[in-house]
């Protein structure tokens, strides 16, 4: 009986609670309506309380209108609560650039979202069932997907649940006709200009010619994938924790030798895995995938990759940076330096004081001779032909070579804050003094500064 087996599967499933409100959506179609029927009874048994969330699309005029009189007929009559909401399907299809398919799916499940979020439900039921799955798994097999697509759907995506997932469409109808319901009919189901419904109408029919069982042949190989799936992206987290060096604020730095250690199945994982945790969830494709393996193969010091929307890659010394900044380099500055008292510039705020002896230093704390300080000494970031000479060195250097040395990103070099002394660099903030103002035994005023980052600037400071 299908009762049973959609309780099997939820339980199976965890899918549902005892003390749980479960919002059910309701079209009025025959899927939806059995759910509906079925999770009514199943919460009598099993301690759980139904709601009902029906969202009308204005798109189908008057016969929107009717699917939304019939449904609140079926709940009013049913004595279960009713959410409706009226949106405008194809003006948000307009709005974000969607087809009419994709945009109905993006208002409905944000409305879930929202009574969910609210606490009116603990999770919202859809009424897809087995063969839904197999004809999703045909779209992604014809769009080229690879794993993930053959997992098809999963009994639980977020607060989305699918108790139906082990039935079929006949025995939903026949539970219908059991139960005495009725329920409405959609008329662009029929319209085959829908992939899915060309899917439905057209391929599947012959797929079950060559296999009468085709439809629990593709649920098997989606069940099958899913498993294979759960393991790889376990397998995927464990091997990004271990290749990633830093990862806040719109950049991350990869190990490049422990990258290319990695499986190349493995390795594209990460990559996708890295570029989701830089908000990176949607358009990226196969090709930028293979763009950023060659990166990675090639390994060229100061090769990059435009990955588009705002987003680059780079190799720098045995590290991938992937950064969502790098096309936006920080605007150049310069601020006069306050000699006793804190001078503020864009990225955090620089101390001067005196103090009675030298300390040591650490790049973001440090001692000077207060006589070698010229005045008009500024903060700025860095231009054409400024020089260096750091402390402890042979000689002065230009400051490109000194940033080379040190392999300092080329993407964080105009972000560096520097005290500058016209073209000469007195102190490359955050790494290191200069010779030239150093504290020696004939010092006789000590100047300690320190460079506290603001929040801005902890990225480029850090």
């Amino acid at each position: 009986m299908l009762k049973g087996k959609v309780w099997s599967f939820i339980q199976r499933w965890a899918l549902i609670e005892r003390g749980q409100t479960i919002g059910c959506a309701l079209s009025g179609g025959a899927d939806s309506v059995a759910l509906f029927v079925c999770l009514q009874a199943l919460a009598a048994e099993h301690d759980f309380r139904l709601r009902a969330v029906h969202v009308e699309h204005g798109i189908r005029g008057r016969e929107s209108e009717r699917d939304a009189a019939f449904v609140s007929d079926l709940c009013r009559r049913r004595g279960v609560q009713l959410e409706m909401v009226h949106a405008d399907v194809p003006a948000v299809a307009a709005k974000e650039k969607l087809g009419t398919e994709l945009a109905a799916r993006e208002v409905r499940r944000r409305f879930y979202a929202e009574l969910v979020g609210s606490g009116w439900a603990d999770a919202v039921a859809t009424a897809h069932h087995m063969e839904d799955n197999a004809e999703s798994l045909l779209l992604h097999m014809a769009r080229g997907s690879g794993i993930d697509g053959l997992a098809g759907m999963q009994p639980r995506s977020g607060f989305l649940i699918r108790p139906f997932l082990c039935v079929q469409r006949g025995e939903i109808r026949n539970y219908l006709q059991q139960e005495g319901e009725c329920w409405v009919e959609d008329s662009t189901n029929a319209d085959d200009t829908y992939r899915r419904n060309f899917v439905r109408h057209e391929i599947l029919p012959r797929l079950e010619q060559i296999n009468p069982k085709a439809v629990t042949a593709f649920c098997r190989l989606a069940e099958t994938a899913a498993a294979d799936l759960d393991f790889l992206q376990q397998e995927t987290a464990k091997a990004a924790r271990a290749v990633t060096l830093y990862n806040s604020k719109g950049r991350a730095e990869l190990d490049l030798a422990a990258l290319k250690g990695l499986h190349e199945a493995l390795a594209s994982r990460v990559l996708r895995l890295v570029l989701a945790q830089l908000g990176r969830t949607q358009d990226v494709e196969q090709n930028h995938i293979a763009g950023l393996l060659a990166l990675v193969s090639a390994a060229r010091t100061g090769s990059h990759l435009d990955l588009g929307s705002g987003l680059t890659a780079e190799i720098c010394y045995g590290r991938l940076l992937l950064c969502t900044e790098l096309k936006k380099p920080r605007t150049g500055f310069e601020c006069a330096l306050v000699r006793t008292g804190e001078t503020a510039f864009p990225g955090g705020v620089l101390r001067c004081e005196p103090a009675a002896e030298r300390g040591q230093g650490n790049g973001w704390s440090e001692f000077l001779d207060g006589s070698k300080l010229p005045a008009g000494t500024v903060i700025r970031t860095r231009r054409a032909g400024d020089t260096f000479y750091p402390l402890h060195s042979p000689g002065a250097k230009k400051l490109k070579d000194y940033f080379i040395d040190i392999k300092l990103p080329r993407a964080e070099r105009d972000r560096v804050p520097l005290l500058a002394d016209g073209r000469r660099i007195l102190w490359v903030i955050g790494h290191r003094l200069s010779q030239d103002v150093a504290v020696s035994r004939q010092t006789q005023q000590i100047l300690h500064l320190t460079c506290r980052k603001d929040r801005e600037g902890e990225a480029a400071l850090r």
